[in-house]
Parts: C-alpha cells; sequence; structure tokens
C-alpha cells in the first residue's frame, strides 16, 4: 500500500461526481485525456445492445438466480427485466420511505442463498425518519419476501446502522455469504479516522445472521462490545459496492480511494486494508503497510503515476465471469469484471494474480454489472446512459459474444499430484468447445484404456508411478486439443487420510436450491491431525457422462453446496464431494462422497379431461407424468384458450393456485397439478380481457382454417402463436390496440381486438408531431397496423429508421428542419409530415400517453430551471433545463403534477390528459 498525503473528502459514490468542488483540475484533465461517445466500444465478435433506458438515477444492477434482473434506483423503486424486458411494475416502491438526498437513498439488496424456495431478499436504504426527504434518515437493512415479480412484507432485520448525519460516505452494499450470514458495508462518514477506530462501525463490513443478532464467532466478538461486535473487517473508507463469487464465496469490495487510489479487496475476517492510514498498491518496504492487507488490485487517480496503463477516479461494482453457460471465449472465465466510472473503462481482473487486462470502453458513467446464468451475456448499468446527460436517464445495456467458438480451451488443466505409495491419484479437467465432448487420457503418451472422462483415477499408486506423466486429448467433431501434461510423484511421505461427514440437506437425497452441508477431518502418520487450512473442498454436478463445476477452492473443516434449481433438468444426476488434505511435506490425498437427488413424480392433468397443456414449451396430451428432481425449477403452462372437438375452454385456474404460466419448484413429494377450464362460447373476431391481477388475453375465433397466428400492439410485434386460438401477454394493457393477424392462402388479415362488446378502435391519425427538446427535437407519430418499420428524413436526407417505436429523438435537429416519417402500407408509399405540436396552455401542465408511459409537458417559467415530478406514489425524478418529462411504465391516472419554486412560494402545477 502507499501512505494516505492527506485525507481530504472526496465523494464516495460515483454517482456524485458533481459535488467534487475541490476536484477540478484532476475533472478537467479527465475530460480531455478521455472523450465519450455516448456508446461502448466493444471489441472485435463482441455485441454491446440497449435492453432498457429512461431507468432515472439507478445505482445497482443484480441477477436473481433464475435470470431476473434488478434495478434498484436511490429514489426507492427496483425495476424488473425479464427476457430483457423491462416491466411496467417495479418489483418494489419504497419511495415514501426513503431519504435520497446526496449519498443516501435505496442503495442494495441481496438475494438469500434459499430464494428458490423462501423468496427471500435484503434491502439496505436510509429510511426518512421525519418523513421530509430533507437530508435526516438512519439506514436500515430490511428483508422484503417475493411473490412472482412482487416483494412485500417488510421486516426490519438490522436497525443499528449509524445516522445518516453526512452528506457522503454510506457504503450500503450487502450480501448474503456462503455460510448464510449477511455482510454490510459501512462508509467511514467523511471522517477518515473511523476506519481505524472500531469502538463505532464506520469504515468496516458487518457480519450478521439473517435475524440481526450477531454470530459468535465473528473475529473481535470476544474484544468489542455491543453492535461494534458486528466489525468483520476494517480500514475502509467507502466500501460502497460489494460481490460474491458463488463458487468458492469469495466476497470483493470496491472501495472508493481519496486523492490517489481506487481498490478492489477481498474480504477476509479480521482484515485491516489500512485507511486513512494508507491506501494503494502492495508497498512492503514502507512501514506503514506494517500489519494491513494489501488490495488484489488497485489503480491511480489521473496523474499519480506516469507508467501507469490503466488511470480513474472511482472504482464501480462488478461481477465474476462464471455462469453455468459460459458463452464468452474461455479466457474470460473465472475473471472479475469491472470499471471505473470517469473513464468508462472496462476491465477484466485475474483473482489469481491480480493482473487487469483491458476490455472495452466508451461508457457514460457505469455503475455495476452482472452475469445472466443462462445466457452468459454480460449486463452492465449505466447513470447517463447513451449519453443522455441533458437529463440523467439511466439504462442497462448488454454485452454478448456473437463470434464463431471454433476452439477447445481448456478452463482448468491437470494438476501435478504428490501422493504416497498406495493411495489413489485423482486429475480433473475442464474444458469449452462446441458440439459434444470426448476424452482420451494418455500415461506417458499411451492412451489409458477406459479413461474417456474428465476425471482420471489411478487407483493404489506404487514406486512404479513416481514420475509418470498425464495428458488427455479432449475431441469436439473435426477439432482436437491436447491439455498440459501432469506429473504424478510418489512420496516416501505418508499421505493424510481424509474423511467426509455430511452434515444437512441430505435427508433422502439433496434438493436443489437447499444447502448441502459437511464437515471434513484428515489425520497423518507424521503430522498426527490436518490443520483445517490444509483441507481444501470441490462440489461438481454429475450429469451422465459428464459435470458441471459447483464450488471450489473452499478452504477449512467445514463448508456448504447448493444446486442451482435451473442447471440441469434431467434426473440422471448427482453431487460429488471432493476433500483434499496436504500434510506439512506437501503430500496430498483426496476422497469424495456422492450425494442423490431426491426425485419425485409429478402429473398434470386438466379438469375435464383429455385437453393440452404445454410442458418445457411442447404441447402434451394429459395426463401427462415425468420424473423431477426435488428444487428444481419445471415450466409448464396452460393455454389461455383451446379447443378440443369444436368446443372452446376457456382457462380458470391450477389447482395450487398459481399462475396460468408460472415456473414452478419442483415439490419434495409427488404431486398431481390440475388446470381447470371453463366450457365458453367461441369468440366473434378478437376479444380482450385484462387479467385479476395485470396482463391481458386475447381470445379470437380461426381464421379460415389459419393454425399460427402474428400478435401485435401499439408497440410493435410481440409474439407468434401456433395451435391455440388465444395468447397472454403478462405485460399488456387493454388500451394498446392489439391485432391479430392471420395469412389462410397468402392473404393478410388483420383482426383488431376489442373489449368485450365494444366497437373497433378508430384508425391511426395519419400525422407527426415535431417537439423542440434540449438539444434537439423529438419526434411522435401514431402506430400503424402491420407496420413495424419508419424512416426519418429531413431537408437534408434521411436520418434514421424506427424499428419497434413510434418516437424518435434527433440530436441536434430543428424544429424547421422539414422533418417527415415515411412507411410503406402494401404496395403505397406514405409520407407524413411532421408539423409543430401545439404548447400547453399557460402555467399548466398536459400528460400524454405515450408508447410504455406517460410523457408530461409543461410551459417555462421566467427564471425557473429545476422543476420537481411527483404522481400519487412520490416523487418521481428532478427536471433542469427541460419543460418534458417521460415517465415509463405510468398511467394517466397516477395524478401527475410539477412543482417549482418562485422565491419563497412553492408552485404546484397539475397535469391535466
Amino acid at each position: 500500500m502507499t501512505t494516505t498525503k492527506n485525507t481530504r473528502p472526496r465523494t464516495g459514490l460515483p454517482i456524485s461526481i458533481a459535488l467534487w468542488g475541490t476536484l477540478g483540475v484532476l475533472i478537467v484533465a479527465w475530460l480531455a485525456w478521455s472523450p465519450r461517445a455516448g456508446a461502448a466500444d466493444p471489441p472485435p465478435d463482441f455485441i454491446d445492445v440497449t435492453v432498457a433506458d429512461q431507468i432515472y438515477a439507478p445505482v445497482q444492477i443484480e441477477m436473481a438466480p433464475d435470470g431476473r434482473l434488478v434495478v434498484l434506483t436511490d429514489s426507492g423503486q427496483a425495476w424488473i427485466i425479464v427476457d430483457d424486458v423491462r416491466l411496467p411494475t417495479p418489483l418494489f416502491d419504497i419511495r415514501n420511505k426513503v431519504d435520497d438526498v446526496a449519498d443516501r437513498g435505496l442503495l442494495s439488496m441481496a438475494f438469500d442463498n434459499d430464494f428458490a424456495n423462501n423468496g427471500y431478499i435484503y434491502v439496505v436504504y436510509t429510511f426518512d425518519t421525519n418523513g421530509t426527504d430533507d437530508g435526516v434518515g438512519r439506514t436500515r437493512v430490511s428483508r422484503f419476501t417475493v411473490n412472482g415479480n412482487t416483494a412485500g412484507n417488510e421486516v426490519v432485520v438490522f436497525d443499528q446502522l449509524p445516522d445518516a448525519d453526512v452528506a457522503l460516505h454510506y457504503g450500503g452494499a450487502i450480501e448474503m455469504g456462503a455460510d448464510g450470514k449477511l455482510y454490510i458495508s459501512v462508509g467511514d462518514h467523511l471522517l477518515g479516522a473511523n476506519g481505524q477506530d472500531r469502538t463505532n462501525i464506520k469504515g468496516t463490513v458487518l457480519r450478521i445472521n439473517t435475524d440481526g443478532t450477531i454470530p459468535t464467532d465473528n473475529p473481535f466478538y470476544g474484544q468489542l462490545t455491543g453492535v461494534n461486535r458486528a466489525i468483520y473487517a476494517y480500514g475502509l473508507r467507502n466500501p460502497w459496492q460489494m460481490h460474491e463469487d458463488d463458487r468458492n464465496g469469495r466476497i470483493y469490495v470496491s472501495d472508493v480511494g481519496s486523492d490517489d487510489w481506487e481498490e478492489l479487496n477481498v474480504l477476509s475476517a479480521g482484515a485491516n486494508f489500512g485507511w486513512f492510514l494508507a491506501e494503494g498498491p502492495a508497498d512492503p518496504g514502507n512501514p506503514a503497510h506494517v500489519g494491513f492487507t494489501d488490495p488484489l488490485w488497485a489503480y491511480p487517480h489521473f496523474g499519480i503515476d506516469p507508467a501507469a496503463t490503466f488511470e480513474g477516479c472511482a472504482i464501480v461494482g462488478g461481477a465474476i465471469y462464471a455462469p453455468a453457460n459460459a458463452t464468452f471465449p474461455a479466457e474470460f472465465f473465472g475473471k472479475y469484471l469491472t470499471a471505473d466510472y470517469c473513464t468508462g473503462q472496462m476491465v477484466a481482473i485475474d483473482p489469481a494474480t491480480g493482473q487487469a487486462t483491458p476490455f472495452m470502453g466508451g461508457f457514460d458513467e457505469i455503475v455495476d454489472f452482472a452475469v445472466h446464468p443462462t445466457t452468459g451475456d454480460v449486463y452492465y448499468l449505466d447513470r447517463s446512459f447513451r449519453g443522455d446527460n441533458q437529463f440523467p436517464k439511466g439504462g442497462v445495456g448488454k454485452i454478448s459474444y456473437t463470434g464463431q467458438v471454433d476452439q477447445i480451451t481448456f478452463i482448468t488443466q491437470p494438476s501435478d499430484v504428490s501422493i504416497a505409495a498406495g493411495s489413489d491419484a485423482t486429475f480433473f479437467v475442464s474444458v469449452s468447445a462446441p458440439g459434444n465432448v470426448t476424452y482420451q487420457w494418455t500415461r506417458n503418451g499411451v492412451a489409458v484404456a477406459g479413461a474417456n472422462s474428465p476425471q482420471l483415477v489411478v487407483p493404489a499408486v506404487g514406486p512404479a508411478d513416481d514420475g509418470a506423466r498425464f495428458a488427455v486429448r479432449v475431441t469436439s467433431g473435426a477439432l482436437t486439443a491436447t491439455s498440459e501434461t501432469a506429473t504424478l510423484t510418489i512420496s516416501a511421505n505418508t499421505a493424510p487420510v481424509p474423511s467426509i461427514q455430511l452434515t444437512g440437506g441430505v435427508a433422502g437425497g439433496y434438493r436443489a436450491g437447499t444447502p448441502i452441508t459437511f464437515t471434513g477431518s484428515a489425520t497423518d502418520a507424521e503430522d498426527g491431525a490436518v490443520p483445517s487450512a490444509n483441507l481444501t473442498w470441490e462440489a461438481r454436478l454429475n450429469h451422465d457422462i459428464h459435470d458441471h463445476g459447483l464450488v471450489d477452492g473452499i478452504v477449512g473443516s467445514s463448508g456448504s453446496v447448493t444446486v442451482p434449481p435451473e442447471i440441469e433438468t434431467s434426473t440422471n444426476v448427482w453431487v460429488t464431494i471432493y476433500l483434499t488434505a496436504t500434510d506439512s511435506e506437501g503430500t496430498s490425498a483426496t476422497t469424495s462422497v456422492r450425494v442423490d437427488p431426491r426425485v419425485v413424480t409429478i402429473t398434470l392433468d386438466t379438469q375435464p379431461g383429455g385437453l393440452s397443456l404445454m410442458f418445457e414449451g411442447a404441447m402434451v396430451a394429459t395426463p401427462f407424468t415425468f420424473d423431477s428432481v426435488t428444487g428444481v425449477t419445471r415450466e409448464f403452462a396452460a393455454p389461455a384458450t383451446q379447443v378440443t372437438g369444436g368446443v372452446s375452454y376457456q382457462f380458470s385456474s391450477w389447482s395450487d393456485g398459481l399462475g396460468r404460466n408460472q415456473p414452478r419448484t419442483t415439490p419434495a413429494t409427488d404431486a398431481t397439478f390440475v388446470a381447470t377450464f371453463d366450457q365458453v362460447a367461441a369468440p366473434d373476431g378478437c376479444v380482450i380481457t385484462a387479467g385479476p391481477a395485470g396482463g391481458v388475453t386475447l381470445s379470437w375465433a380461426a381464421v379460415g382454417g389459419e393454425t399460427t397466428y402474428n400478435i401485435r400492439n401499439t408497440n410493435g410485434w410481440v409474439a407468434t402463436v401456433d395451435g391455440f386460438l388465444s395468447y397472454t401477454d403478462v405485460d399488456g394493457t387493454i388500451d394498446l390496440d392489439y391485432l391479430v393477424r392471420a395469412r389462410p392462402g397468402g392473404v393478410t388479415i388483420d383482426v383488431p381486438c376489442v373489449a368485450d362488446d365494444e366497437p373497433p378502435p378508430p384508425p391511426p391519425v395519419d400525422g407527426c408531431t415535431i417537439t423542440a427538446i434540449p438539444g434537439g427535437v423529438r419526434l411522435d407519430w401514431q402506430a400503424v397496423a402491420g407496420v413495424d418499420t419508419f424512416h426519418i428524413r429531413n431537408t437534408n436526407g434521411w436520418v434514421a429508421d424506427a424499428v419497434g417505436t413510434t418516437t424518435f429523438t434527433v440530436a441536434g435537429g430543428a424544429v424547421d428542419a422539414g422533418y417527415f416519417v415515411r412507411h410503406r402500407l402494401g404496395p403505397d408509399v406514405v409520407d407524413r409530415p411532421c408539423t409543430d405540436e401545439p404548447p400547453p396552455p399557460a402555467q399548466g401542465c398536459v400528460a400524454t400517453v405515450v408508447a410504455g408511459g406517460v410523457r408530461l409537458d409543461w410551459q417555462p417559467v421566467d427564471g425557473i430551471d429545476l422543476f420537481h415530478v411527483r404522481n400519487n406514489g412520490g416523487w418521481v425524478a428532478d427536471v433542469i433545463g427541460a419543460t418534458t418529462f417521460t415517465s415509463p411504465g405510468a398511467a394517466v391516472g397516477d395524478n401527475f403534477y410539477v412543482r417549482h419554486r418562485e422565491g419563497a412560494e412553492i408552485i404546484d402545477r397539475p397535469c391535466a390528459q
């Protein structure tokens, strides 16, 4: 570490960069050094696409075990993204409880390790103690319970965090460790000396039980008293983000530095990371370093180190790239992805060496990352998404790899083994490759008969095996690659004898989503009991002839492993837990235990009987029976309507009370799920019905014997339905103007969907409006049935294509530039000129329904630059330098109004439809 020269306070949250009044020179240097393009700059074979935008002031992105993304905003909302679509209703909305002045607000959340079963999430936020959002508050930890896409039933778990008595440096990150404990970061509250003062909990990471009590095995439990016993590590400035590597339980802490350095630390019990006495990289020759834990990686601020290859001002959150289905090139596997807030540069950190490799740049105000467990894509959160710094609307982007994986890459190479005579020697390998993979191990270059799996066991080794060299040849189609060679050394030293005891989660077989706990020990003829520090664990999920890594690198006498509910639906699976003990001479021995799953039988049926259901994406006749591992998520659904024998049936309910197409967790015992249908009259045309819990269901009459139908609404094409006369859009609303398209005999027929017996909707207005906005103009036009692509042009030529939308913003555009929108309707080309939109009434506000939400427009007020937008759910946003705002997912009935101040007077302007 480097001794800190001074402790001038700097804002801990990168998002508070505007508050850095004393760092003007630093910011000027950044602006001169790093051009911001407004979009990320992916390397070859990678793409960066927009997932969601217009998310006001986001602070964290978190990936659920089932692949749902959750985005937190500092005002107190949590938005859900499913299959790259942002749901219109937030997971939770606690804006009425949150004080979000300065660094306060909704800070972080974490999923419970057993989320698949208990639905628990843990949230850290600044509670608004006086209800005025005036900067008075206290940070707390609460537990919410998720049911479907809604979280509620708040239980305050821990309310002993310090008062929010300063503007900055609260930390506020939370993670659940592999041990089931909650780890919570606390900033130094702008007083650097707190980092070394364990008489308070500022500048620390805390460790508590999920009920808010303090574990008695915390490192300072016997030395400290009261809430200070919760301290797990200290010496931190503003540890505002944390991320756990699920494979080994390592927790990475992003600690935003002072004047010189940014740090990425690895959490450990009792660690002192040095602040405020030292910060930055290891400096063994500096006496100030003694007794401090070095960061895994550190990088300097601009101008601190002329030889630095990476500079910045504020480290952000990150994520380990180790999904169950890794689609990035193999060199990314196991790396920690993070970035700097000011430069917008993203790097991949090797957890073993701390070396940083540049990945991509061009981000604007990036703050966090998440990795999808099944697609392998990397999601990122940006506070000023795509360069939108006129009015800070954050957004989520997705980085995907599009290159051809045409090589075999070794993720884990076989390691040398030193073992005593009479023991079994074990070698492992894991690879990334396209297609089906076959293995052939060799010994001293000669194929070993029957050695055709990722694991090779050489039983009861003896002196003749000393020096034998082992490698594996891997084949995938026409591709072949050979691993590194591992050497077997026979030691005269007696090998230790390890043993494993399963302690929980295995009664009758393991359950996916529930931890399997274990303990182990080892004895050695020369050493006696082997120290727990010399015991290492690995767990793998075996499936037929291949396996998947679950956890590795666990050190100690105990641990746990959880099989993810989404990793594998086959019942031909089992978990193997390996314990390796190493004695003082370096001789190792490995033992293992096999844990089989608990398998139950599930039956799907209907009432009345004989109707069809969907199972894992395919139609099945009922009754339908399948076997499943308990705890595994299975997907079966009931069609909203179906026709059998000329009779129409409409779905009513499932016997378990869950939703029509909601994924199920396999129960612990055999079970039957019955879908009940009601007989209904066939609809005339297309009928749209709102569901009791949101969403809409479309039902239509057959068109000319056609079996395939396309569903569309004002936002674009929604789905293709084959073999059904119904469709449910869980995110839809009746006012989205749905239609069903069929093509019997090659003729296109569009059937508009109406609510019950309402008349068909009127044809769309043929026109376009143009509105001046800060920095350009916005074009808005009504949708046209069957048209998805619109072409934008002005007097200078074609500007852009707008696909799947009916609005477009032209940066730098002018109202009088002669814009028009072109589309094709059958053989006809239709041009729609864009004319000025009339201004809203003086001193008033107009709310207009637009695609995906509500747009508010109001007239300017001389001398007023700041407006506050609120609806019946609380404050929504601050608008600076503009007189328009779009609220995604909102409805006109949300009762919006706009507030501004004129001198001492507060003016509220209700927004009329």
